[in-house]
C-alpha cells in the first residue's frame, strides 16, 4: 500500500510544476561547463532561478514571455527544466532553434524522447 502511495505522489509531481533546480546545481553546471544560462523557461515567479524567465501564467507581469514555443531564442542560453509530459515537444522545438540549451530531464533510457534528447545533446551531466 505504501509503495502505491509513493508512486502515485511521484506521478502527480511530474505534472504539478511546483519544483525547480536548486541554485547549487546551477552553479555547478556553470563551473563544470563554463556556461551560464540567460533565460529560465517553463517556470513561474516562485520557481524561477534566473531573473529573466518565461511562464504560462498570463497574470505574471514580471515574466519576459508567456509562450516559450512562440519566441525565438537566438543568442540566448536557455535553462529548460520542464514538465515531463511536454519533453517530446521541447526536444522537437529545440531541434529547430539555433540556440544553446541546458535541459534538465530525468534519466529515463527506456523512453523514446530520452533517446532523442541524448542524440541531440553534445554532452550530459548526471546530477
Amino acid at each position: 500500500m505504501a509503495i502505491n502511495i509513493i508512486a502515485d505522489a511521484l506521478s502527480r509531481l511530474c505534472r504539478s510544476g511546483g519544483y525547480h533546480l536548486h541554485l547549487f546545481y546551477l552553479d555547478q553546471i556553470g563551473m563544470i561547463w563554463n556556461i551560464h544560462p540567460t533565460f529560465d523557461l517553463f517556470t513561474s515567479s516562485t520557481t524561477k532561478v534566473l531573473p529573466r524567465y518565461v511562464t504560462a501564467n498570463i497574470k505574471d507581469q514580471q515574466a519576459q514571455s508567456k509562450d516559450a514555443f512562440f519566441d525565438t531564442w537566438m543568442y540566448e542560453v536557455l535553462l529548460v527544466y520542464l514538465l515531463i509530459p511536454i519533453l517530446s515537444r521541447v526536444i522537437s522545438y529545440l531541434n529547430n532553434e539555433v540556440t544553446l540549451a541546458i535541459v534538465i530531464a530525468p534519466w529515463w533510457p527506456v523512453q523514446p524522447q530520452f533517446i532523442s534528447l541524448m542524440n541531440q545533446s553534445s554532452r550530459y551531466l548526471i546530477l
